[in-house]
C-alpha cells in the first residue's frame, strides 16, 4: 500500500483507510508517504487502533505537510499522549479545518491539549470529540 501511495502522492487528495486496523506500524509507513506529499488535503483513518505511537507519527509528518484540511482518527485508541501530540503539531497549521477524534480515551490531559488548541489554531472550524 505505501509504493502505490508513494507513485500517486504528487495528484492524491484524498485517502480513506477506516476500518483496516493498519496499526502504528501501518501509520508510520504512512506518515511517510504524508511528509512527501503537497497535494492531500483529506484522511480518514478511523478505527485503524494507530494508539499513541501511530499518532506521533502523524504528528510528525503534519508538521511539514500543511495541506491537511480534514482529518479523522475516530476509534484509534491515542489517549491522552497521542492526542496532545498530534495537536501540538496543529497548534499553527493554517489549512485544518475539521478534527475528528471521538472515542479514542481522552482524559483530563487530552483535554488540556484541547483546550490549547483551539486557543492557538485560528483555522479550525469543526472539532468531533464525543465519547
Amino acid at each position: 500500500l505505501a509504493g502505490a501511495l508513494h507513485r500517486f502522492n504528487s495528484s492524491l487528495k484524498k485517502i480513506n483507510l477506516e476500518r483496516n486496523e493498519i496499526g502504528s506500524r501501518g501509520t508510520m509507513h504512512l506518515a511517510g508517504i504524508i511528509n512527501e506529499t503537497s497535494a492531500l488535503q483529506e484522511m480518514y483513518l478511523g478505527s485503524n487502533n494507530i494508539g499513541a505511537v501511530g499518532a506521533a507519527a502523524l504528528a510528525d509528518a503534519l508538521r511539514n505537510n500543511t495541506e491537511i484540511r480534514m482529518l479523522h482518527l475516530s476509534c484509534n485508541d491515542i489517549g491522552d499522549r497521542g492526542t496532545t501530540v498530534l495537536l501540538n503539531a496543529l497548534h499553527h497549521h493554517e489549512k485544518i479545518s475539521e478534527l475528528v477524534l471521538f472515542q479514542n480515551n481522552i482524559g483530563q490531559d487530552g483535554a488540556v491539549a484541547i483546550a490549547s488548541l483551539l486557543i492557538a489554531n485560528r483555522s479550525l472550524s469543526s472539532m468531533n470529540i464525543a465519547a
